[in-house]
């Protein structure tokens, strides 16, 4: 069964949306510790980083709960290389269409986005996000 936005009905949408607020502030609260060991560069706003290897061991600790979300292109995904056990769920594509003035090709987003996340997770489950 595909779960989509429309099979999903508003009152479980807005369920899974506060579950996955509520992750993001628990992953906050975890990233924390993890922050001040980072170089600035690596530190995010909101303190959401945890490092491949806290990654790992999180996804090793629960891998039925633990969601690990690849967010890049496929072509990245497929030719730079990817966690074994990652989703690739390309957040934006590749249009092929040159853009001269930023001197490389456009992206578009993906439409499908929150539907193909749905497809993968629970809301009750723990979504790590990378990109490159």
């Amino acid at each position: 069964m595909k779960l989509n936005r429309q099979s999903m009905g508003r009152p479980a949408l807005l369920l899974f949306m506060a579950a996955m607020l509520a992750l993001v502030a628990a992953q906050a609260a975890m990233a924390q510790q993890a922050e001040s060991e980072l170089p600035k560069g690596k530190q995010t706003s909101l303190g959401l980083y945890v490092t491949a290897q806290q990654a790992w061991e999180m996804w090793r600790g629960d891998p039925q709960n633990i969601k690990i979300l690849d967010v890049r292109t496929t072509e990245e995904y497929l030719f730079v290389g990817h966690a074994e056990m990652a989703w690739n769920i390309p957040l934006m594509s590749l249009s092929y269409e040159w853009d001269p003035g930023r001197q490389f090709f456009a992206m578009t987003p993906n439409p499908g986005f929150l539907a193909q996340v749905t497809e993968v997770a629970k809301p009750t489950d723990t979504i790590l996000v990378m990109c490159r």
